[in-house]
């Protein structure tokens, strides 16, 4: 299992905690409990990369697009983006017309690493 690999015993029951919350559709509990799970595991890397896009996904569930923006912009930083990243970075820049090239691009980026995923599909035709 990846979290037991990458991440402290008391991250690992976090990790889990963090993917329920997201089960249930609380995103603001999920993108706390994932930075607490980073914090308990000191990850780094690309288990620092995976916790944040799992932080990334909450704050998108919860619409709390400012806190979804500061992260991608840290790992844009760091050139760290996945699919999911460059999906939810896209969909950010959507609403806001002069930036629909940027959104574009990213939605681009998500296709190429995730293909005709249906969330990438309907984030392209909005585009």
């Amino acid at each position: 299992d990846w979290g037991v690999q990458n991440l402290a015993p008391m991250a690992w029951l976090t990790l889990r905690e963090g993917h329920l919350f997201l089960l249930q559709g609380d995103g603001r509990a999920a993108a706390r409990v994932f930075a607490e799970t980073q914090r308990l595991g000191a990850a780094t890397g690309s288990a620092r990369a995976a916790l944040r896009s799992a932080q990334i996904q909450g704050h998108m569930m919860a619409q709390d697009a400012p806190k979804a923006r500061e992260l991608l912009e840290e790992m844009d930083g760091e050139d760290q983006l996945r699919g999911m990243d460059r999906l939810a970075w896209g969909l950010l820049l959507l609403p806001d017309g002069g930036q629909w090239r940027a959104a574009l691009r990213h939605l681009e980026q998500a296709r190429e690493s995730l293909g005709d995923h249906p969330r990438v599909t309907g984030a392209l035709s909005a585009a």
